[in-house]
């Protein structure tokens, strides 16, 4: 459309590119009954659809190109997996969405003023701290510890309802990155073991 008014926001075309040790891409996919439309749910912090520019609350607007406002949730998760590896996302936030529904304006990615980011590949470069684990922690693969306790619960493996559904399309390991710089300031308890960097 090219008669766009001047302070039209602009919708974003988010291409989502799997990574080798990455499980998914990294969000959940939420449609509520109440609420007509697909959201983006959780958006995993560094994942491939945060570093794509997906962000929580987002409406999905397209799918692959392909509108999506007539189809259900499982519909719509049918289309993210259909192509391996990728996926592109056209979405909007809640401002940006009753920007162009007031206005009647339907929104497709051919729009001239459409915002498009990809997936960087491969996987940047991510440095962190492996603590020594004690009692019944574990270390997992990305340098994380967890006890038994206080392992979170997630929801990587199952389809879940409550007042809508929910469906996760990635799962994400949980790590925290240090700087460089902080490493003598660590705290005397805590023994730093080895700084492992992940490159895809």
């Amino acid at each position: 459309m090219s008669n766009l008014p001047d302070d039209a926001p602009p919708p974003r075309l988010c291409h989502l590119s799997k990574w080798p040790d990455f499980d998914g891409y990294g969000f959940n996919l939420h449609g509520e009954k109440t609420k007509p439309g697909q959201y983006i749910g959780k958006v995993d912090k560094d994942s491939p659809a945060d570093l794509a520019g997906l962000k929580a609350n987002d409406r999905i607007i397209e799918v692959n190109d392909t509108n999506i406002s007539n189809e259900n949730h499982k519909q719509v998760v049918q289309r993210i997996k259909a192509v391996p590896n990728e996926t592109k996302l056209l979405v909007m936030d809640e401002k940006t969405d009753q920007f162009y529904k007031s206005r009647n304006i339907v929104v497709t990615g051919s729009m001239p003023n459409v915002l498009y980011k990809q997936t960087p590949v491969p996987r940047p470069n991510v440095t962190t701290v492996v603590l020594t684990p004690t009692n019944n922690e574990t270390v997992n693969h990305a340098g994380s510890t967890h006890s038994e306790e206080d392992r979170p619960s997630r929801m990587s493996d199952s389809y879940h309802s409550g007042s809508g559904s929910s469906s996760p399309v990635s799962s994400h390991p949980i790590f925290y990155p240090l700087p460089r710089h902080q490493f003598p300031h660590l705290c005397p308890p805590l023994r730093m073991l080895d700084i492992v960097s992940f490159v895809s």
